[in-house]
């Protein structure tokens, strides 16, 4: 069997009959399940063993109470099974022809799916007579022990002792967890999240039935590229019918599929959103673009994605309650682009609220889904009710049509759904008429509650309440092993049908059960008296448990995020200090841990005095001290995060370097880049040089890339053209190797820049076109927006305006779709120029003013200051000096609090100038002598605006 990529929980189904083999589940439970649940820790991976007889009474096994609830828990433990047998046949419930035991068996492992695997324990008839006393044969035991034999399945056969069985079994699972547990986890975390998104497709899909004229329309819509809009009232089925779609469509060679449940998931925002979804396309298309912080970048990063993907192979985004995504600021649909990319579609079912309202102001296609026909009720719940061989009568039929409720799909289907499980044949009259005086889902999801409290903790254990807390206030819902611990070693036998009574509303992906439909959710917590007191005191109770069971494998997912949420900080710093915490945060997701850090940081606690221990520590790990010190550097940390790298890099003065060279070649980079900050080119330089040293030694060529890169712009900006020619045309070379068409047109674009330093604009153009030419053939619009800029530069110097107008104006055009602001800030300053030049000074006045907006509000002081000192000029050349003064001395702001020296001391030369003009000559030479000091101290001249 191949290994499961994303199998996080692996759960077991023992059977067996019960008293006579009581020795081997004592033994089950005690001895051999707690072994195998740490090793499979060790894999960050749960476990479970299905244990049902275990708290189960003889008589209650007898009535048959436990069979249906069987079946239900071997389909959610498969593929594993594991038979035990003595001698004693058990019992066969009136009726049937088998027993109990062998209906498991058959159905979980000899009938089973090929996928199965099952281990079987016969034990010897003598350990039997010493552990259950004499006891009779029974021929179909015989006659079941020989298919076990025959089946091809791992079989101990005739243990006589129980250290035996023990020993043996503890082997069999342990094999079983190194076979089927895929320990490989490269970009597991970016695979797993998408496995849950097509788990919960799965989940919403699965008691859907279909509305054909509905489906069929949607499969119309989105053959086309754009946004269509899934729209109806809550609980018409949206969801249910965009994800019995989606899993039609996920076969689909020709379009790759995006999905995201964000009703379903306490992973808020649409940057997270965003980081899965460019994650997943460089995943899937291999596309190698840097990765993005956030805000305008991210934004910026998923649009040329797209169209980088889209260019490739058509692509479908899938988009579930976006409203979910809303944090009150209406940023939750910024990354969406305004014109999307040929090729891209995206299918956007949303409730009415403001989200929908601001989609509806784009171009778009809706498909609202309504309320049931009485056609259609009959039909849904014919469906539903013979998928589990059940029926009703004219007269119920007639009920359900003439109720208004129940032409709400959600409302239908849980009344179908109580009637199927509690429904007496006598009473089903008055069952009907209770749920359907329920006024909407609310009230009906309310007498669900009240028969689950009823029906399960009537006995004062309070278990549907304690068990709904927990997976309201946990993170991703609670885990089953986690819930089974928490309410003290709970026995399967009476979690397993409460588990089986909620499953409508639950859904149960990667180890853990939460609440999957919203308005049960909103139920629960209304029927429940659920506020954020509750929740903060059930999370103080989770953090307690998640802090004291380090081995469990959610414990980095969950505990850091219960903590931030209480706001217990001590706590929160020293858990992400932890090195299997932080190691594994780091490997999830980065932006995960600069998000508790920042509240850490607000707080008074220092990234840099928190690692200190962990910085001396030993055994050192080359790879988590490496992701550490890029957190730090990005932290603000860069003497902690250079200590660190030093020793991982065995730069000469440090001691060590890492044995792994793809290790040592990623520190490099990482150290580099914090020089290149710094300042400190030449440092920047030895150190890039030495990465590709490296990378050329591993045989890495991507590597090899970033380096050359980064090794060719340090050449250019020391003066050294030579060096970054070479260095830009070996990235050419090696770029073109891989199809790296990024590496390529960048590549293109600085060798462009190098030929245009040295007057040779020929061949800057013939670059420059390359690079276009390159960047949309690929798709990749930040490429072609630096090309349209170099282009329009280039026309522009040559006094072509008319060309350069058109360059600038596609690069504005692109920029605005796009959402990139540097760019569009450029684009606009260029076209003022050129209106400037062409004697249309009011509009060069009103780029200007856009241009100098755009850089406040994104934080761009280069372009602000840019901006402020034309619209200066502007107002002089109009007569106006005392704008211009206005302008020019808030340029001297922006770059003083900046510290741009250079832009400073011509700002202040600027301000002289506009000052002698309003006679303000004391000013003016005290400007005009600051701004020649400046000049004299860092070599440049101060005149130059």
């Amino acid at each position: 069997m191949t290994g499961y990529r994303s199998y996080r929980h692996l759960r077991i189904f023992v059977s067996s009959t019960f008293q006579d083999m009581l020795a081997e589940r004592n033994i089950l439970v005690s001895k051999v399940f707690p072994v195998i649940a740490e090793y499979c820790h060790s894999r960050k991976v749960e476990f479970t063993g299905v244990d049902l007889r275990w708290g189960v009474t003889d008589e209650q096994a007898h009535r048959g109470e436990t069979v249906d609830i069987c079946m239900a828990e071997i389909d959610k433990c498969r593929p594993l099974f594991i038979g035990m047998l003595g001698e004693r046949y058990g019992w066969v419930p009136d009726g049937n022809a088998i027993s109990v035991t062998e209906q498991e068996i058959r159905y979980g492992a000899l009938e089973a799916p090929d996928d199965t695997e099952a281990f079987f324990y016969l034990r010897d008839p003598e350990l039997t007579r010493s552990l259950a006393g004499p006891f009779d044969t029974d021929p179909r035991q015989d006659e079941l022990k020989e298919r076990i034999r025959a089946s091809g399945y791992p079989v101990l056969d005739g243990y006589r002792d129980l250290e035996t069985f023990e020993d043996r079994l503890i082997r069999d699972l342990t094999d079983l967890v190194d076979r089927i547990v895929d320990t490989d986890e490269n970009d597991s975390a970016v695979e797993d999240r998408r496995q849950q998104q097509i788990f919960m497709a799965q989940r919403y899909a699965a008691d859907y039935i279909r509305r054909e004229e509905l489906t069929a329309r949607l499969g119309e819509l989105t053959s086309e590229d754009g946004l269509i809009l899934v729209t109806g009232e809550s609980g018409m089925g949206k969801t249910s019918l965009v994800s019995d779609w989606v899993l039609t469509a996920l076969e689909d060679p020709d379009r790759y599929v995006f999905l995201h449940y964000a009703g379903s998931s306490q992973e808020k925002g649409w940057e997270s959103l965003c980081r899965q979804l460019t994650d997943e396309i460089r995943l899937e298309y291999g596309i190698d673009y840097p990765e993005a912080q956030g805000g305008s970048e991210l934004r910026k990063a998923v649009n040329v994605m797209l169209n980088m993907a889209a260019a490739r192979r058509g692509m479908i985004l899938v988009i579930d309650q976006p409203e979910a995504l809303a944090d009150g600021s209406g940023q939750e649909l910024v990354w969406i682009p305004e014109d999307l990319p040929a090729g891209v579609t995206i299918v956007i079912s949303a409730d009415e609220s403001g989200t929908l309202r601001r989609l509806r102001l784009r171009d778009h296609t809706e498909l609202t889904v309504g309320k049931l026909s009485s056609d259609e009720i009959t039909h849904i719940t014919e469906e539903y009710l013979a998928s589990y061989s059940k029926s009703l009568g004219s007269a119920h039929m007639a009920m359900l049509a003439a109720s208004g409720e129940a032409r709400d799909p959600l409302y239908l289907i849980t009344v179908l759904n109580e009637i199927r499980q509690t429904g007496r044949h006598e009473e089903l009259t008055g069952q009907f008429e209770y749920y359907l005086a329920s006024r909407g889902t609310g009230d009906l999801f309310s007498k669900v509650l009240q028969r689950i409290d009823k029906e399960f903790g009537a006995d004062g254990s309070m278990l549907p309440e304690k068990m709904l807390r927990l997976m309201e206030a946990c993170r991703g819902g609670i885990g089953e092993a986690e819930l089974i611990s928490i309410l003290g070693d709970l026995p399967q036998a009476k979690l397993a049908p409460l588990r089986l009574a909620l499953d409508p509303f639950t859904a149960a992906g990667d180890g853990s059960i939460d609440i999957c439909v919203p308005e049960f959710r909103d139920a629960v917590r209304k029927h429940y008296n659920i506020d954020d007191t509750c929740i903060d005191e059930t999370r103080g109770v989770l953090a307690e448990w998640f802090t004291s069971h380090r081995e469990t494998p959610r414990r980095s997912y969950v505990l850091p995020w219960l903590l931030e949420r209480l706001g217990r900080y001590p706590e929160l710093a020293a858990a992400v200090s932890e090195p299997e915490c932080l190691s594994e945060i780091l490997e999830r997701d980065k932006f995960e841990l600069k998000e508790y850090w920042a509240r850490l940081s607000a707080a008074g606690f220092s990234p840099a005095d928190s690692y200190e221990g962990l910085m001396s520590a030993e055994p050192w790990n080359d790879e988590l001290m490496t992701g550490l010190a890029e957190f730090l550097a990005g932290a603000g940390a860069a003497d902690a995060a250079k200590q660190i790298l030093e020793r991982v890099a065995g730069l000469p003065g440090s001691s060590g370097g890492s044995a792994d060279e793809r290790v040592r070649c990623r520190a490099l980079g990482i150290l580099g880049n914090i020089y290149l900050k710094e300042g400190q080119a030449a440092a920047a330089f030895r150190v890039y040089s030495a990465k590709l040293a490296t990378a050329r030694r591993t045989g890495d060529r991507h590597e090899q890339l970033r380096a050359l890169g980064n090794i060719g712009i340090i050449s250019m900006m020391s003066g050294d053209p030579v060096s970054a020619r070479q260095a830009f045309e070996n990235v050419l070379t090696i770029g073109r190797k891989l199809n790296n068409k990024e590496a390529v047109q960048i590549a293109l674009g600085n060798l462009g820049n190098i030929a245009f330093s040295a007057g040779d604009l020929e061949e800057a153009g013939r670059l420059y076109r390359r690079q276009l030419d390159v960047s949309t053939e690929s798709g990749n619009t930040a490429g072609m927006i630096n090309a349209y800029g170099a282009i329009g530069v280039l026309h522009l110097k040559n006094g072509e305006f008319e060309d350069a107008g058109r360059a600038f104006g596609k690069q504005e055009e692109l920029s605005r779709r796009t959402g990139s602001m540097d760019s569009l800030a450029n684009a606009l300053g260029n076209i003022a120029t050129i209106a400037d030049a062409g004697g249309d000074r009011g509009k060069a006045e009103e780029l200007l003013k856009e241009k100098l907006k755009i850089c406040r509000q994104e934080g761009m002081p280069a372009g602000e200051q840019n901006a402020l000192g034309n619209l200066a000029q502007l107002a002089l050349a109009a007569g106006d000096p005392g704008q211009a003064y206005k302008y020019a001395d808030e340029r001297v702001e922006v770059t003083k609090k900046s510290r741009m020296i250079r832009q400073y001391a011509q700002a202040l030369t600027q301000l002289a100038a506009i000052e002698e003009q309003l006679s303000l000559n004391d000013e003016a030479a005290s400007h005009r002598a600051l701004a020649r000091v400046l000049a004299q101290q860092g070599g440049f001249s101060p005149e130059t605006q």
